[in-house]
């Protein structure tokens, strides 16, 4: 019966099978439903060729994606009424989704200068701007009524086709619908891209207000809580864009980075393998702004150093071809392992070299940094980087490794002057308000180091070393309750590091806990065994407790781990 109707008793009227029609299609039976529409026509009650339902039909067609069936009936429909608008829409839209652009723009223009809807000229817009005809659109726009350029769509549209005003048309957009999400998005990365971050997290925040499942608005979200050193959120952010695109090898690259920024190394390195495998899976393709295999690499290679791997680090290394951009990076990574290992002459020679031969790998001003440090050559240190932090002014670790040499010279002005500076520049970085913490404790004042690390926290509470430093302050000025919530944070952060529980210890102590301060400087000696101080804390907790047992068993300990250290 389909293409022509003919004429039969079908035991009931059309409007018995038109209702069963929508019954069908709202259950998303499309097949019975056109079949409904169908045995409608045969009926008596109505014409063979009623042009609403011979549309209906085509639009079940088009529901079921058979787009030739559906062109028929609309094209039938047409014959009976060469201006019926909804006809006419649904080819150009067919004829869209074809790809057969020409076609439906010679639609679309017919159906505009028939019926003046707002639908046909946003329709006509984005026709036009998928065969990149950006003069004609913007002379279209001027056409229009006003009301008609008054819808987001369209400037939307337009921001696409002219360069020059694409941001005052995502303003006016935005302002006319604030929930226009496609707007939103432009124009906060555009103010991402020109450095503007806090008008970008506005646009983005708001954006995630209004669509909740945008991946690209979680991960530019994740990439400005990294430029303001706010790592934990940076994760909160990746994980979020990952979760709703699997499989973006950039956000799991990103991740990785994050997690090396708080270091979360095994987390890291998953991170980074998956956003490998990723990237191998697509033929290297994934995002069009990738560096290639070498970048994953060149950041495992820097993971598995972290993580005392170095067999590993130096196989990622080898992995970096001697012609890759990165291939000097390679280099500075690989004397690099040699000041993990601690043989520092060797690391200082090659990292030099490297430093003689023009390098300005960021890897490179690290590592050299650290060496300097670690044989006491402070103004060297110092001079490495300060040159480091000119070239990346916004780098908390340049800034963090200038203070570090000063303070050691004991020019506590230059570090104090250094890290108010960066904090004007940066003021949401948690890190900054450590560093100044770090200046006021070695200048003996406290309360000012306490307030520098409580705002730290405030910014972010997620950093296991800041919350031991705040425990630790909170302890010397006699504040050991207050101490205790920040050491239990930072034990429950990060619960393999042994100073975290010996300093709960000493709250506790502070106190007069003193079986609590024994559990925690036992689980600290667990962690490192061979710590005299921690060793000395559990005698004298013990000799608080008056345990003649315990007393003679960390006697004896103690004795034993100082003749070891003597023979060494």
């Amino acid at each position: 019966m389909e293409g022509h109707v003919e004429r039969a008793f079908n035991g009931g009227s059309a409007a018995e099978f038109i209702k069963k029609s929508f019954e069908l299609k709202n259950l998303k039976l499309y097949k019975e439903a056109i079949e409904m529409l169908y045995k409608a026509l045969g009926c008596d009650d109505i014409e063979d060729d009623n042009v609403e339902i011979v549309s209906q039909i085509g639009d079940l067609y088009f529901l079921l994606k058979n787009y030739d069936r559906a062109i028929e009936q609309y094209e039938r429909a047409l014959e009976v009424y060469q201006f019926h608008s909804h006809s006419l829409f649904q080819m150009c839209d067919i004829y869209f989704i074809q790809g057969s652009y020409e076609k439906a723009l010679s639609l679309i223009r017919e159906l505009c200068a028939n019926s003046r809807e707002l639908k046909n000229y946003v329709h006509y817009f984005k026709i036009l701007l998928k065969l990149e005809k950006h003069k004609q659109m913007l002379k279209l726009f001027e056409s229009l009524d006003e009301e008609f350029k008054k819808s987001d769509e369209i400037l939307y549209m337009l921001s696409k086709a002219d360069p020059e005003r694409k941001e005052k048309y995502l303003k006016d957009a935005i302002e006319l619908n604030p929930s226009c999400a496609d707007a939103l998005l432009d124009l906060g990365v555009i103010y991402f891209e020109a450095g503007e971050l806090e008008a970008a997290k506005g646009c983005f925040e708001n954006l995630s207000e209004y669509s909740k499942d945008c991946p690209q608005c979680s991960h530019y979200l994740g990439l400005i809580c990294e430029k303001f050193g706010n790592h934990t959120r940076a994760i909160e952010h990746f994980l979020r864009a990952i979760k709703l695109r699997p499989q973006s090898q950039k956000y799991f690259l990103d991740l990785a980075k994050s997690y090396t920024d708080i270091a979360w190394y095994e987390e890291a390195k998953t991170a980074a393998l998956e956003s490998l495998r990723l990237f191998k899976e697509s033929g290297g393709k994934d995002d069009k702004d990738d560096k290639g295999s070498y970048e994953h690499h060149f950041l495992l290679a820097w993971i598995c150093m972290q993580l005392k791997d170095f067999k590993s680090a130096l196989l990622n290394l080898d992995s970096i071809s001697s012609n890759a951009d990165m291939a000097d990076e390679a280099d500075v990574l690989r004397y690099s392992v040699f000041l993990e290992t601690s043989d520092f002459a060797k690391a200082k020679e090659g990292l030099e070299r490297c430093f003689e031969n023009g390098s300005s790998s960021p890897v490179l001003f690290s590592s050299l940094g650290r060496v300097y440090l670690e044989l006491k050559l402070f103004d060297d240190a110092a001079s490495v980087y300060s040159r480091a932090l000119s070239a990346y002014p916004s780098s908390f670790e340049y800034m963090d490794g200038l203070v570090t040499a000063l303070i050691d010279k004991k020019d506590y002005d230059g570090a104090l002057t250094c890290a108010k500076d960066f904090r004007e520049k940066n003021p949401k970085s948690p890190d900054v308000h450590r560093s100044l913490a770090r200046i006021f404790y070695r200048l003996d004042k406290k309360e000012e180091a306490l307030s520098s690390l409580e705002e730290s926290v405030k910014l972010d509470p997620n950093i296991a070393e800041v919350q031991y430093f705040t425990g630790l302050v909170l302890n010397d000025l006699n504040k050991p309750q207050k101490a205790q919530s920040h050491l239990l944070k930072a034990i429950s952060l990060d619960p393999s590091v042994s100073k975290y529980y010996a300093q709960l210890a000493r709250a506790y102590t502070l106190s007069e806990d003193f079986e609590g301060a024994l559990l925690f400087i036992k689980e600290a000696m667990t962690l490192s065994q061979h710590e005299v101080a921690y060793v000395k804390s559990a005698l004298d907790i013990s000799q608080k407790l008056n345990n003649k047992k315990l007393q003679k068993h960390y006697s004896s300990q103690l004795r034993r781990l100082e003749k070891i250290l003597k023979t060494r």
